[in-house]
């Protein structure tokens, strides 16, 4: 079920014969890569030279996968993440305290992922910085805002970013159906704000068919970039405290106990690691404080 599952990611994210590397790149005008196609049509055609593929297996293509199938939280030692699956809903907190490259895997005890069964990806971190770590076997993006798409709160100082992600010695605890994060803002090399440490909190809980984050800090802003298409109609109610995207499936809805602004109004911004585009949102604290709440509405019963 899980290569079924794969190969239909594959052929989704498919642009006239060459393997994108991420379903929005024809939306964001970026060129699928040449390499990126063969290396796996390889895989592709041993399967098909070997006789593998079963009769009837795209009958399996909508069964859940076991572990869609296991509700409540699990840790994941050897990438120190956790998972919390509610129904439908699954959301990936990442505290990664191993670097392969500065800037280059998100941590910090972020939402790295947000993925529902019906309405599919809606919050994705990708690369904290993107970075040519293989010169000649990696894109350079092409007349698009390329921004991180990471869950965090971030500073600047002198012209150096402070970010959540960077925080190699977050603290995450479970308690229930809770998963909270405790860290300090750092720079990419992970030192702190020089003379004064800047603390944050996240609190994650996912219930029925919504995740709700509590965001803790006093200095920076909260930035949630929605994962959505810019072939994908945004409004904006509530004075900016809720964010409706119309999807094909249905519609999710962010709301928060503050106002929201869109930087770049509904402009996507884009990252070729994992190949989507996002609507960025962000929020300034107030005392100290700020919550947000990313809800699904798919017209099904989910069965959360």
């Amino acid at each position: 079920m899980a290569a079924i599952r794969n190969l239909k990611l594959l052929k989704e994210c498919t642009v006239d014969g060459l393997l994108a590397g991420g379903p929005h790149y024809r939306l964001a005008g970026q060129a699928p890569c040449v390499h990126h196609t063969f290396t796996h049509a390889n895989v592709l055609a041993g399967i098909l030279d070997r006789n593998l593929v079963r009769k009837g297996a795209d009958d399996r293509t909508e069964r859940r996968l076991p572990r869609q199938r296991t509700e409540g939280i699990r840790y994941y030692p050897e990438t120190e993440s956790w998972t919390a699956t509610k129904g439908s809903m699954t959301a990936t907190v990442t505290a990664c305290d191993w670097e392969y490259l500065p800037g280059g895997h998100v941590g910090g005890g972020t939402l790295s992922l947000l993925h529902h069964e019906r309405l599919g990806t809606l919050l994705c971190a990708g690369m904290s910085r993107y970075t040519l770590k293989e010169p000649n076997n990696m894109q350079v993006p092409c007349r698009v805002r390329q921004e991180c798409l990471a869950v965090r709160i971030e500073a600047e100082k002198d012209g150096i970013v402070y970010s959540s992600l960077y925080d190699d010695d977050v603290r995450v605890s479970v308690e229930g159906g809770l998963v909270t994060a405790s860290g300090k803002l750092r720079d990419e090399k992970h030192r702190t704000l020089s003379g004064r440490e800047q603390s944050y909190c996240f609190t994650y809980q996912v219930s029925g068919k919504e995740l709700r984050i509590r965001a803790e800090f006093n200095d920076g802003t909260l930035i949630c970039p929605l994962v959505s298409g810019a072939d994908e109609a945004v409004s904006v109610e509530e004075n900016g405290k809720r964010v409706i995207i119309c999807k094909k499936n249905g519609q999710v809805l962010m709301e928060s106990n503050r106002e929201m602004r869109l930087p770049y109004n509904t402009e996507r911004i884009f990252n070729l690691i994992p190949g989507l585009q996002a609507l960025r949102v962000q929020i300034n604290p107030q005392a100290g404080w700020a919550e947000v709440g990313i809800r699904v509405e798919s017209g099904e019963e989910d069965g959360l």
